[in-house]
């Protein structure tokens, strides 16, 4: 499956449901995700309601009729720091042209407009991708301190008079 999986452009991925059988020890939506992931070759995205399917669809990044990435977002509109942008994902090919950038900033505007009470935009940017963390301080975001429980790489946010400067910005 996860083979078959790794040629597509772009993969959301819901939970794995039985059909009227026991559910099997780790077949489920996250296994699938690994098991694409590891292939290399597209990031799946694994979303947990299957009812947040479509939103998580309408941060497709196109250059004309191609998709070249995607921008992710997770947020508890109950907290008021609990806003993530959850992935940016840019094509390799098409890597360097300005689309993550354009990506960081629709998901800034997006978690801004639709989560009025939100103090705080967090990330998690791995260690090696230098280019990324450049962007993302260019943004105003720095490091936490903390690291993702995933993956043990460092947590962005964007807060306090940085987040305020940006959201006067967009206004």
């Amino acid at each position: 499956l996860g083979r078959g999986l790794a040629g597509v452009d772009v993969l959301r991925v819901t939970e794995v449901y039985a059909a009227g059988e026991a559910p099997i020890a780790g077949a489920d939506g996250r296994a699938i995700c690994r098991a694409v992931r590891s292939r290399g070759q597209v990031e799946p995205l694994f979303v947990a309601r299957v009812e947040d399917l479509a939103d998580s669809l309408r941060d497709v990044i196109c250059d004309g009729d191609a998709i070249v990435g995607y921008v992710s977002i997770l947020c508890d509109p109950d907290s008021r720091t609990d806003y993530w942008v959850d992935d940016i994902m840019i094509d390799a090919s098409m890597q360097g042209r300005g689309y993550g950038g354009i990506a960081m900033d629709a998901a800034m505007r997006l978690i801004l407009r639709e989560y009025p009470r939100c103090d705080a935009i967090r990330l998690t940017c791995f260690r090696a991708n230098t280019n990324a963390a450049a962007m993302y301080e260019s943004f105003g975001f720095r490091r936490t301190g903390e690291l993702n429980e995933e993956f043990q790489e460092p947590i962005w946010e964007l807060t306090g008079p940085a987040l305020d400067s940006y959201r006067r910005s967009i206004s």
